[in-house]
């Protein structure tokens, strides 16, 4: 059914990734980690921060602890119940089943990486070096949970516009875009947050065009549908 995702609301998808990925930004400033007044210090971190490190979903970069990470632990599971909760109520013919099926792909994935940087303490991330860096994983999660979503509802549309969003959040953990926009936000990472946010709202909008050209036409024929005369019955 290729038609089976575009006009029937599946536009929410990239739309709340690219919300949820733009709401991170924040976490991707720079911050200095020594006490007030020292430029450079030594710090250690716990294994549930070094386990976000190994997981790529919390920047290597100075200063950077756990809160990256512990936005997406919390966000991805609310953005997988939120996307769930939105097509119950939406209803239709779409089974919750297969969409739970599809979409719970990336709460797993996210545990399953933080898992793995337990299991392995004072070796380092078992992903690459080059990958995890940037602290952007969680975005690749989201793309792959789209792209996931797209095959199993066999919507060719959905897989191109999940494909290009994986593709874009690989390159934001492997290419600092810095280099094309500048800083942004007192960040070098941000660009690499934006980026990705921008590419996921961009496909809700494109999914979303069958839906909006609906609504117009709905609404014009409603207004030019005629009008009982006075008094009449």
């Amino acid at each position: 059914m290729t038609g089976g995702v575009r006009g029937r609301g599946y536009w929410f998808v990239p739309m709340v990734f690219g919300l949820a990925t733009l709401g991170s930004v924040g976490f991707y400033q720079e911050r200095n980690p020594c006490p007030a007044g020292q430029s450079s210090c030594s710090y250690r971190l716990d294994q549930f921060a070094t386990a976000l490190l190994h997981a790529g979903l919390t920047p290597m970069s100075s200063g950077s602890h756990q809160a990256a990470g512990i936005y997406w632990l919390a966000v991805i599971p609310a953005t997988f119940a939120l996307v769930v909760v939105f097509y119950v109520l939406r209803g239709g013919s779409r089974p919750v089943g297969r969409l739970v099926s599809a979409l719970g792909m990336g709460p797993v994935l996210l545990a399953a990486l933080v898992m793995l940087g337990y299991d392995e303490p004072g070796t380092g991330s078992l992903l690459p070096a080059d990958f995890v860096v940037r602290g952007l994983v969680g975005v690749v999660v989201l793309g792959l949970t789209m792209l996931v979503l797209g095959l199993v509802e066999h919507d060719k549309t959905v897989v191109v516009l999940a494909a290009g969003a994986v593709g874009v959040a690989f390159l934001a953990c492997l290419y600092d875009i810095e280099n094309v926009t500048g800083n942004i936000a007192n960040s070098p990472t941000a660009p690499n947050v934006i980026a990705p946010g921008l590419y996921f709202l961009l496909a809700a909008l494109v999914l979303g065009l069958p839906d909006l050209v609906g609504w117009v036409g709905r609404s014009s024929r409603g207004k030019d549908a005629p009008r009982p005369a006075p008094g009449g019955p």
